[in-house]
């Protein structure tokens, strides 16, 4: 419950964009399948990810674009999935070069 309390302060006090890549960064390592095309999050669309961050789908889309656009990532092969082509690059961009925690390791704060 304390991780619970702290990730919803660290996620509603940040910029969307950083929003955006922490959440990704937690699904990818709690839930991603690795695939040929990088870790890939089933079940999930944009207009969930905008309910999960408090945006609109339309907002989300465009975090989603840009992270694309920075080769974090991929075009995913149906609209229900999210593919993380880039996870290193994906945790430096959520969270900056020397504060990237591993969350798989860690368990701990997002």
């Amino acid at each position: 419950m304390k991780e619970s309390d702290h990730h919803r302060v660290v996620v509603a006090c940040a910029p969307a964009r950083l929003r955006l890549g922490r959440l990704l960064l937690r699904l990818a390592e709690a839930e991603g399948e690795t695939t040929a095309l990088g870790i890939e999050i089933r079940q999930v669309t944009q207009e969930d990810l905008g309910d999960w961050l408090g945006m609109g789908r339309e907002a989300a889309g465009r975090r989603v674009r840009e992270l694309q656009g920075l080769g974090l990532l991929g075009d995913a092969p149906t609209r229900s999935r999210i593919v993380v082509t880039d996870i290193e690059g994906l945790r430096r961009h959520a969270f900056g070069p020397e504060t990237a925690p591993s969350l798989t390791a860690s368990k701990g704060p997002l």
